[in-house]
C-alpha cells in the first residue's frame, strides 16, 4: 500500500459527503479513524464513495474490522466488475488488500488477493500505470517466493527511485 490518498473535508458549500452527512451531524472529529470505521460499519451496502473511503484508509484499520468488511466490499466489487472503467479501482483495492495482509503476516490471504489481482492485471495490463504494475510484480514475487531484488533494480532503472525506499521499508516491516 503506497501513497494512499487521504479524503479531507472541503471548505465552503461543497463539503465532502462523508463530512457533511456523518461527521458534522454527529459532531465527530474527522481525524479520528474510529469515526470512519463506525461510518463504514453502519453501512449495509457500499457505493463508490464508501468503497473509496475503505480502500484509502485500509492500512489504518485492524484485521478484525477488515475481515468484517470483506463481504460488503466483495458485494460492491461484484456489482461493478462488469464495468471496464472500474477495473483499475478494483486492481488498486486488491493491491492494497494484498499489502495489508502481508503487513499483518497473513500470507495465505495475501496470496489469495494477489491471485485475484493477477487475473485483473493480465486482463487490463495496458491500462495500469508502470508503478501499479511493479507494485503487483513485487506482490507476486513475495507471495510466490521469488527474489524481489531484480524487480527493485528494474524500478530504479525506470526512474521509480521513490518506490525502492518504500519497498525496502515495507519488506523490513512485514518480513
Amino acid at each position: 500500500m503506497f501513497h494512499l490518498k487521504i479524503i479531507k473535508p472541503k471548505k465552503g458549500d461543497s463539503k465532502d459527503f462523508f463530512y457533511t452527512h456523518y461527521l458534522e451531524k454527529k459532531n465527530e472529529n474527522f481525524s479520528n479513524i474510529e469515526s470512519i470505521k463506525k461510518y463504514l460499519f453502519e453501512k449495509n451496502e457500499f457505493f463508490h464513495y464508501e468503497f473509496a473511503l475503505f480502500n484509502n484508509y485500509l492500512r489504518f484499520f485492524d484485521y478484525h474490522f477488515v475481515s468484517n468488511m470483506i463481504a460488503i466490499t466483495q458485494k460492491y466489487i461484484n456489482s461493478i466488475q462488469h464495468i471496464p472503467e472500474y477495473d483499475i479501482e478494483i486492481i488498486s483495492f486488491y493491491t492494497n488488500m494484498s499489502y495489508f495482509f502481508l503487513e499483518i503476516k497473513s500470507y495465505v490471504l495475501a496470496k489469495k488477493y494477489t491471485g485475484f489481482l493477477s487475473t485483473l492485471v493480465n486482463k487490463r495490463i495496458q491500462d495500469i500505470s508502470v508503478s501499479q504494475l511493479y507494485k503487483f510484480k513485487i506482490l507476486e514475487a513475495i507471495t510466490t517466493g521469488k527474489p524481489v531484488q531484480p524487480i527493485i533494480e528494474t524500478t530504479k532503472q525506470l526512474g521509480l527511485d521513490c518506490m525502492e525506499k518504500e519497498i525496502l521499508e515495507f519488506l523490513e516491516k512485514s518480513m
